[in-house]
């Protein structure tokens, strides 16, 4: 629901299936309460009873992680466009079609990989201001020419580009599963 991970029943019966589990690994899942709507990370409670703290956080985000899985998904279906996105912002725009122009493996039919992406952003809090920043970046653009450019300090640039996640640099591809 919150990521690409399968769900806690879901991953049982793969591991299941793949006989990748055992008779008493699969007695001990058994008598747990196995969510088939959530994933181990994002079940609303621990098996103790305790409230998880990534289920409430990703609960509190789940409009701006579905804003960015549409804004993904659009443009990972039709890369050729450079404005599919239809984020607002022609700089936004240009974001997302040069990361896709960099991380050519992803596909649409990528689901699982595609809401972790999504997911990375939102809790990265990876702002359509950095998308910008990252935009004007890649067109070679110095930190600033940058702030120039969006009305910001220098620093604010520097700091800003500095706390973006690796995988959503528009340089080279990274790994972003998890």
């Amino acid at each position: 629901m919150f990521c690409g991970e399968l769900s806690e029943l879901a991953a049982l019966v793969e591991k299941t299936n793949s006989n990748q589990i055992n008779d008493f690994d699969f007695d001990t899942h058994k008598k747990l309460e196995l969510s088939h709507t959530y994933c181990t990370a994002h079940r609303p409670k621990f098996t103790n009873g305790h409230w998880n703290p990534n289920y409430k956080k990703s609960k509190r985000t789940l409009a701006q992680f579905d804003l960015e899985l549409r804004r993904i998904i659009k443009q990972c279906a039709k890369r050729s466009k450079p404005d599919i996105a239809a984020t607002g912002s022609p700089l936004v725009d240009r974001y997302f079609f040069q990361y896709f122009s960099v991380h050519q493996a992803l596909e649409p039919a990528d689901k699982a990989e595609l809401r972790n992406l999504a997911r990375l952003m939102v809790d990265s809090k990876f702002s359509d201001r950095k998308k910008q920043m990252l935009a004007l970046q890649a067109s070679g653009g110095s930190q600033s020419e940058i702030a120039r450019k969006l009305g910001i300090s220098r620093q604010a640039v520097s700091k800003a580009l500095a706390s973006i996640p690796a995988a959503l640099q528009l340089t080279h591809p990274k790994n972003f599963s998890g």
